[in-house]
């Protein structure tokens, strides 16, 4: 079982390459992959929260000290296990009309 296991009420995939740019004289510019690895990350949303509810997900982001520690999680979109992180900055709490949404980013670790 994957250690992240708190309710997720959407999830998007985000699918990027890392491209490495060189830029020449003149302004042409010359594109590489750095490697043919994609990078995948996720951005989450909870359902509507509670007080309480909100403090055990702001809990387990602390207890991972942001992006430092990775963790698993299962991807609701393939049903796959991945060994992610908190991107970095993406951690945020939302009150509207007495209800709370926690929103992240998840990194995949390669």
């Amino acid at each position: 079982m994957s250690d992240f296991a708190l309710a997720v009420e959407t999830t998007e995939e985000l699918l990027d390459y890392e491209v490495l740019t060189t830029k020449f004289d003149g302004g042409t510019e010359q594109r590489r992959l750095r490697h043919d690895e994609e990078l995948i990350g996720w951005r989450l949303q909870s359902p509507a929260l509670s007080y309480a509810q909100m403090i055990i997900y702001r809990d387990f982001f602390k207890g991972k000290y942001g992006s430092l520690t990775s963790f698993t999680w299962t991807s609701r979109i393939d049903q796959v296990e991945y060994t992610v992180k908190f991107s970095r900055g993406s951690f945020r709490v939302k009150r509207a009309k007495g209800e709370f949404r926690v929103s992240w980013d998840f990194e995949r670790i390669v």
